[in-house]
């Protein structure tokens, strides 16, 4: 009787916990689907612009292994993607390097308000999109990532190509941005994507290796 009484007991809060987790997983679930949803849709557009639309698969294995770290982390759920993952401080900006999907290589620059106000500033409610060009970026780095971009032989001349609304939306939720470089093995085929920071000031991104590199502004 004492046995049965003790299992009756712990029933439910066994199923309790179970439904919480299921929850939080279902939530999880949610969260990285739109997420990814909104993300590429903006990515899409930028390649579009650049030509680069055959890059697309690439970014979506990148954004959304990168999404699912995020948000499992956010609500506790281990996955390979948030044990994989890198989490670096930025309080006032900063940038990374690292090996990725499809043997490509990606450089991210992580942009305060006060920094991505002085290249998007001139571009706000015209009509015209957002163009930077990578050089203009490459003064704000250290030599550690000045080096990396160099022995990548990624052009200077590469093109950061958005629309006001992705300029909107990164002042919505404000003014923190992400530079994105995406280069293939050969080199040859690079493309870009300006992103919304949306785990300031956490730098959060997932290496295929360790061999990735890094600076704080």
């Amino acid at each position: 009787m004492a046995v049965v009484l003790c299992v009756s007991l712990a029933s439910p809060a066994l199923a309790t916990g179970i439904g919480h987790e299921s929850a939080a997983m279902q939530m999880a679930a949610n969260e990285i689907e739109s997420e990814t949803a909104r993300m590429m849709s903006s990515v899409a557009s930028q390649l579009a612009a650049q030509g680069q639309l055959d890059m697309l698969p690439i970014y979506e294995e990148i954004l959304t292994t990168e999404i699912e770290a995020k948000v499992n982390l956010k609500y506790g759920i281990t996955t390979s993607a948030s044990t994989d993952s890198v989490s670096l401080y930025f309080p006032d900006g900063g940038s990374v390097g690292y090996d990725s999907a499809f043997h490509t290589s990606v450089f991210k620059m992580y942009m305060t308000k006060e920094l991505f106000d002085i290249y998007a500033q001139d571009y706000l409610y015209v009509d015209a999109p957002l163009e930077i060009e990578i050089g203009n970026l490459v003064p704000l780095l250290g030599t550690t990532l000045a080096s990396w971009l160099i022995a990548l032989s990624i052009p200077g001349t590469v093109k950061i190509v958005a629309d006001l609304i992705t300029c909107e939306e990164i002042y919505e939720k404000g003014g923190y941005a992400e530079v994105m470089v995406v280069s293939d093995a050969s080199g040859i085929e690079t493309s870009t994507a300006l992103l919304v920071w949306d785990n300031y000031p956490y730098a959060v991104f997932v290496p295929f290796n360790d061999n990735y590199v890094w600076e704080a502004f």
